[in-house]
């Protein structure tokens, strides 16, 4: 891959911080939660009509995913500000605190399940990935639902920067593996990383440890899969260098065979001027 490919996740770092960093700095100066969101879906709809012919861009969901981070963030910092000024927090029932838990990881394993399940050939499985990402669109729901905590605004620039390299780095990759034409990666390769914008920072580290070891497994299989190719054309080569020298000894008989037919007419026809001379004679 050339360096032009990497542009585009470049480009799209650079405008999320960039939003986060407007977003953030708008929060401080007005406050006002409608006028966050009225912004924010602005800069998100210019941002996608401006790349909307990127495919990788589409693929990642433009700054759509980061917009909603930033804005579930502010929400439940503003709910939670109000609960703690009325003496309530949402973790004081530990059934609660182990729901949301509970959903984190069930969201975080279907996700990494989805990874998997595209990038690695299981034959005996098929499914319809479609059906999995909203399974695990309605896990992180459930799991909003039961969170109360905020996110500092570094973390947010850090998981927006995981999300996007992992997302596009997987989307260059998908050009290794024969198979993913029937996977439908660009439709499910936003929901396999959304997590990593949400989840408990423990469970973000245990899916990275997860993606990065089948980072590993896909780099070392694809000097594999090149070799196989090269075998298979060097076979294919030498086929048809056998293939040439047979052609060419045929015509090279050909040859021997018109020459030798050519000779007998030859002297075929001297014969027959010679009997024509003697019956002149």
């Amino acid at each position: 891959m050339h360096v032009g490919t990497y542009i585009p996740l470049i480009v799209i770092l650079l405008r999320a911080a960039i939003f986060l960093t407007l977003m953030e700095f708008l929060a401080m100066i007005v406050g006002q939660i409608h006028m966050l969101v009225v912004v924010s879906a602005w800069l998100v709809y210019l941002d996608a009509h401006i790349f909307k012919s990127n495919h990788s861009n589409i693929m990642c969901g433009f700054l759509v995913p980061v917009a909603l981070m930033y804005g579930n963030n502010r929400l439940i910092s503003i709910q939670f500000h109000t609960d703690a000024l009325q003496g309530s927090n949402c973790y004081t029932s530990s059934s609660l605190f182990i729901l949301y838990y509970a959903l984190a990881v069930a969201w975080a394993s279907s996700s990494m399940f989805m990874l998997v399940y595209v990038f690695v050939d299981l034959a005996q499985f098929r499914l319809n990935l479609q059906h999995v990402a909203l399974f695990a669109g309605a896990l992180g729901i459930g799991m909003l639902w039961a969170e109360c905590s905020t996110k500092p605004f570094y973390e947010l620039l850090v998981r927006a920067m995981l999300f996007y390299m992992f997302t596009f780095g997987f989307f260059l990759l998908q050009g290794y593996r024969q198979h993913l034409h029937q996977r439908r990666y660009r439709t499910i390769g936003m929901h396999i990383a959304l997590h990593l914008l949400f989840v408990n920072t423990y469970i973000v580290a245990g899916s990275l440890i997860l993606c990065l070891l089948l980072l590993i497994y896909l780099l070392r299989n694809i000097p594999v899969a090149n070799n196989k190719g090269d075998t298979a054309i060097m076979a294919h080569t030498e086929v048809t260098f056998k293939g040439g020298n047979i052609n060419a000894q045929n015509a090279h008989s050909n040859i021997l065979t018109q020459t030798h037919s050519k000779e007998q007419e030859d002297a075929l026809r001297e014969l027959m001027l010679a009997k024509q001379a003697l019956n002149m004679i």
